[in-house]
């Protein structure tokens, strides 16, 4: 029997869930507070787990203009000698897929569409803040005073999360890390304009970089670069330590600050940023749970994590592509059930993830003791080393795991 169901949030994650339920023939409503139908922000790192459901629900990756990276290097930021290679023209073959690129608003509208194609497209309500949810009843009321009712309720509403307060039973905010995120783009005729950058440009194309301070302690500071849109965007994040953030100085002038002892070229690039948007990165501790009654928590309100795996967007797109397989042949009166299997099947998973979304690549092993200090890991669950984890992160298919589940 199809489902009702109602999707809180109309981010990355609550547009592939709903899109799931949807093709598996679920009747969704989505509730968005904002009035805008776009996603802000610069673009994301795809890697193989996400790629991989988001072929399965008919994603068209060329409208959506990702690119392939053909290489992950890291380089020095100050002197710009290369400090590690890694080839990545094999990762279809090793992980299931490849690792890309994508301007999050060409994500996000391409999954807007996917979620309008189904036979019974979602209902989109934009504007549409909600108050409280109640986990039991399968209730939402919205700040108007309308309440709606479902047999599951689908909690994407981010890392200022609503629902997450129901489902804990206290109110337990994401907290900042102690590092902040400049992210901004530039366009590539703009740095292909500068002349002493031009020849930088064919050893950047088609690959990710990561521009290290190796003059920094704690190894914090450093500048991501990859292109996006078709190439026509360069896409940045610079990240730094919270301690050295300048209040009452403009985005841009903080940004040059930062990176001022970078190599002069870097600078250069840098000064062509106009719209340059700085966050404080948010994290937290595995939560006590994910579930309760008809309430599933997915995405940022679920699990904030750092940008050091990338897997944030994926880990969401992950499990939010999952739902409509997992509740195909669910009843509405089985819901409750349903919601305790779906977090015990995935919440392992969430928690390794989580934890080494604060490992850096190539720390792996540094880290490992820590990791399985955890009451829910043990040795076995914990990748030692670079090529183990993205054994663990990437090479993961989850329609593979719940049909091994369902033979069970």
């Amino acid at each position: 029997m199809p489902l009702n169901v109602i999707v809180v949030g109309a981010g990355i994650a609550g547009l592939t869930a709903a899109t799931s339920l949807c093709q598996a023939g679920h009747s969704v409503q989505i509730f968005e507070k904002s009035s805008f139908k776009t996603e802000v922000g610069a673009a994301l790192n795809l890697l193989p787990n996400g790629a991989i459901v988001l072929k399965h629900l008919g994603f068209d990756f060329k409208r959506a203009l990702v690119r392939h990276h053909a290489t992950l290097q890291t380089i020095n930021g100050i002197d710009l000698a290369s400090l590690t290679r890694i080839d990545l023209s094999d990762v279809e073959d090793k992980y299931g897929g490849h690792m890309q690129s994508v301007l999050r608003a060409d994500l996000h509208s391409e999954l807007l569409r996917l979620s309008q194609l189904a036979p019974n497209p979602a209902t989109l309500h934009l504007g549409s803040p909600i108050r409280s949810v109640n986990a039991v009843e399968g209730k939402v009321e919205l700040e108007s005073g309308e309440i709606h009712t479902a047999d599951l309720i689908v909690a994407a509403d981010g890392a200022k999360s609503i629902c997450r307060s129901e489902v804990l039973g206290f109110h337990y905010p994401p907290v900042e890390s102690g590092n902040y995120a400049f992210r901004f783009l530039i366009p590539t005729s703009d740095i292909k304009n500068l002349d002493e950058i031009r020849e930088m440009i064919p050893g950047k194309l088609h690959g990710a970089s990561i521009f290290a301070d190796v003059n920094d302690k704690a190894k914090t500071r450093h500048l991501a670069w990859y292109e996006c849109h078709g190439g026509e965007f360069q896409n940045f994040v610079g990240i730094y330590p919270a301690a050295q953030h300048v209040q009452d100085v403009d985005n841009r002038s903080q940004l040059l600050s930062q990176f001022k002892h970078f190599h002069p070229r870097i600078v250069e690039i840098l000064r062509l940023a106009d719209d340059v948007k700085v966050w404080p990165l948010l994290f937290d501790d595995p939560l006590p749970r994910y579930t309760r009654g008809r309430v599933i928590l997915i995405g940022d309100a679920a699990h904030t994590m750092l940008p050091f795996s990338g897997q944030g967007a994926n880990l969401a797109i992950e499990e939010s592509g999952l739902l409509g397989e997992f509740f195909k042949h669910a009843e509405p009166a089985e819901i409750p059930a349903w919601v305790q299997r779906f977090e015990s099947f995935r919440r392992k998973r969430i928690v390794t993830i989580k934890l080494l979304s604060r490992i850096r690549f190539g720390k792996e092993n540094d880290a490992a003791y820590s990791l399985i200090e955890h009451d829910e890991l043990d040795s076995a669950d914990v990748p030692r080393s670079f090529h183990e984890r993205l054994l663990y992160e990437w090479k993961h298919d989850v329609y593979d795991e719940v049909e091994k589940l369902g033979r069970r």
